[in-house]
């Protein structure tokens, strides 16, 4: 019996029910697996729970008092040295080059969700064609 090749998976944090909902369909119906978050306790855990996270898509303004998407970038990071880090707010990017784990990117808010999967799949690509 073939063993069952694990699709790679992404983690979407945003604690808008409705934009989480939409980059989630987008990402899924390109084959990819998502986690769902909507705070930074939430995303840490799925973090700590999942060692096929290869990329995070992270509101930085989650509203939880947790520390938001870079705090959970950080987060990441210290497991997964190479996890593509995606940050994104409606509002404004004056901490992003403070705050940003080497390498994010920002996408503002109204974004269309197509430009997200295509930044991440470029993301995976590269991952995969470096050696381990």
């Amino acid at each position: 019996m073939a063993q069952a090749i694990s699709k790679p998976a992404v983690l979407v944090v945003e604690d808008d029910a409705m934009i989480r909902e939409i980059v989630s369909d987008v990402l899924e119906g390109a084959d990819f697996d998502v986690l769902y978050a909507n705070s930074t306790q939430a995303a840490f855990q799925a973090l700590d729970g999942s060692a096929r996270i290869v990329a995070a898509f992270l509101d930085v303004d989650l509203g939880d008092q947790g520390g938001g998407g870079y705090l959970v970038a950080r987060h990441g990071r210290a497991s997964r040295p190479d996890l593509t880090v995606i940050y994104t707010s409606g509002g404004s990017q004056e901490n992003f080059a403070r705050e940003r784990v080497t390498g994010g990117v920002f996408v503002p808010k109204p974004y269309l969700p197509s430009r997200v999967l295509t930044m991440i799949q470029d993301a995976v690509r590269g991952a995969e064609s470096r050696p381990h």
